[in-house]
């Protein structure tokens, strides 16, 4: 987890990094928020949601930005017509992390997510949920590799244990028919023990 927070941070000063040389190559917004924000680098401040800073095209928020909201959560990264579209991390209050993709302001196409208890997912992402192939791995070391739909394991999938070297592979539908098949298997172990 040291090593997925420290990339998340280097992703962070890389993208302001970034926005700061290219903010060099726009004009500053006028001081005035009643006139058009066109083409510019400046910040809106909102009492009710929170601080944007970042570029400007067409009086929206546009390219690279950051966007703090007042609840602690922060956004760093690409805008378009002011919505997330494109590569950004959004950093939650909570501590989780989830850096990737956005397209019209919902995680979709490949990303990462990090929880704060030590779990991870990396995969695709379909209008703001795990859907596709992906990678999720628990904070025991538990992993499945597989397919989502709709957040939950579904379709072909591998789940590993960490703490012992079995496998599992079988056709998932969701976490419950994971966690059935899972106890039937070990009930028929244990059945299999008892009798020999």
């Amino acid at each position: 987890m040291k090593t997925s927070k420290a990339l998340t941070l280097l992703v962070i000063i890389a993208t302001s990094l970034f926005t700061a040389t290219n903010a060099w190559a726009l004009t500053n917004c006028p001081e005035d928020n009643q006139q058009v924000y066109h083409n510019c680098f400046g910040s809106l401040t909102f009492a009710k949601w929170g601080t944007y800073v970042g570029e400007f095209k067409d009086n929206k928020y546009n390219g690279q930005g950051t966007y703090t909201y007042i609840n602690g959560d922060k956004y760093v990264g690409q805008w378009k017509a002011d919505v997330k579209h494109g590569y950004g991390v959004y950093t939650f209050a909570s501590g989780n992390i989830y850096e990737g993709e956005y397209r019209n302001s919902l995680k979709h196409g490949q990303g990462s997510y990090y929880y704060t208890n030590g779990d991870k997912h990396v995969g695709l992402y379909k209008k703001g949920i795990k859907h596709g192939l992906g990678t999720y791995t628990f904070a025991n070391g538990d992993q499945y590799v597989g397919e989502f739909r709709s957040n939950r394991f579904f379709g072909e999938g591998n789940y590993t244990f960490g703490s012992r070297s079995e496998e599992h592979t079988s056709e998932l539908q969701s976490r419950r028919n994971v966690v059935c098949r899972l106890l039937l298997e070990i009930k028929h172990a244990a059945r299999m023990t008892s009798s020999a």
